[in-house]
């Protein structure tokens, strides 16, 4: 519908169901400059999460607390946020010093436990399909030191070319255009981007077909002016 650029922001911002206030602004930014109007670029955003929260369970609610010892603040304002939150909604303030959620270690955990199920045998079609599944629509964090581990773990769980290791490689373009987004001049965060996305096993496999396959052009050439 948009260009590919832009397709992958979009995507990077409704990742995890959620879009914020600084990944919409950088959207229209980017949708200004393709010459998209950003009242319309605002409907498709809000049709695109609509549907994606539709297919996503909806969580028992919680039992409200009454203590005050739950109230999480801002250390830069005063006024409180949601726990989870990756900056203040009031003053912008940008939580870095909060203890990670660790979507990694939950990540992992999740994996381990379905290949655990195999018993030491050769995954099936279907459990690879379930795993595969699993990195696809694990949720995306959104605090920076999670997003850093989550990243680190995506890349190194990725290898050779196998489905589980696509399912990586489609979470870590996930995540890094996420970063971006929420972390557009952070230098820790880009050296991490371009770390995760320097080298895939993939793309080596990739340029191994194009090789062979001017290789397999040129044959048929030169076999073409012997016979002819």
């Amino acid at each position: 519908m948009y260009s590919k650029e832009l397709e992958e922001l979009i995507e990077g911002a409704l990742a995890d169901g959620v879009i914020t206030d600084k990944e919409r602004s950088v959207l229209h930014k980017k949708a200004e400059s393709e010459g998209v109007d950003p009242d319309e670029l605002d409907m498709v955003l809000d049709g695109r999460l609509a549907k994606k929260k539709s297919q996503i369970p909806i969580p028992p609610k919680p039992v409200e607390s009454t203590k005050m010892g739950n109230v999480m603040k801002c250390p830069n304002c005063g006024e409180p946020y949601q726990p989870g939150a990756y900056k203040c909604p009031t003053c912008g303030h940008v939580f870095q010093n909060i203890e990670a959620n660790r979507s990694s270690v939950r990540l992992a955990a999740g994996i381990q436990r379905m290949m655990d199920r195999a018993k030491g045998k050769e995954l099936t079609e279907k459990e690879v399909a379930q795993i595969c599944s699993y990195i696809k629509n694990f949720p995306i964090p959104t605090t920076k030191d999670d997003i850093l581990e989550f990243m680190l773990l995506c890349r190194a769980k990725a290898g050779p070319s196998d489905d589980i290791s696509a399912a990586f490689y489609t979470k870590i373009d996930e995540t890094v255009a996420k970063a971006k987004i929420i972390f557009p001049d952070d230098p820790q965060v880009q050296a991490a981007v371009k770390e995760v996305t320097k080298f895939r096993w993939y793309d080596l496999g990739i340029l191994w077909l194009l090789i062979g396959s001017l290789i397999l052009i040129g044959i048929v050439l030169i076999l073409g002016k012997f016979v002819g």
